[in-house]
């Protein structure tokens, strides 16, 4: 297996393990901030999902170009969907990403990151949320593994 496989395979995984952790929420908690200054899960969710085409782009061009933000979803079907063709073309990018050139960087607005950082962005930062997801069920009385 190369570093490109076994990347693609943990961001496609982190992907799943996004929602099959929040789909199991009510939907008044998928909205609900245990504390006005922290985020919602959809919040998270949309995160997540709206980034992976921006981060394939990073791959197949050097440039992120226009990020889906969501604007005007809000269901985490709505989301997943999303998800669902991002994670597609990422995973595509991933593999098909020269290895001689996964050292190089790129400079971003968050500073800069080599093209192995970038492939694993996805993976680290849903698993993040994941934790932070997990976290706000648990707040709830949700102690359900996922």
């Amino acid at each position: 297996m190369t570093i490109q496989e076994g990347l693609a395979a943990l961001a496609s995984e982190a992907i799943d393990t996004l929602f099959r952790t929040a789909k199991p929420m009510p939907e008044d908690k998928l909205s609900w901030k245990p504390a006005e200054t922290s985020r919602s899960a959809i919040e998270l969710v949309k995160e997540c999902s709206t980034i992976l085409i921006p981060i394939a782009g990073l791959l197949n061009t050097g440039e992120m170009g226009e990020m889906n933000e969501g604007k005007g979803l809000k269901s985490l079907a709505e989301y997943e969907e999303i998800a669902c063709s991002g994670i597609k073309e990422l995973v595509t990018a991933i593999r098909a990403f020269p290895e001689e050139r996964m050292q190089e960087t790129l400079d971003l607005p968050w500073g800069k990151m080599s093209y192995m950082d970038i492939m694993a962005y996805s993976y680290w930062n849903t698993m993040y949320h994941v934790g932070q997801i997990s976290y706000i069920q648990t707040m709830y009385g949700n102690k359900d593994m996922y």
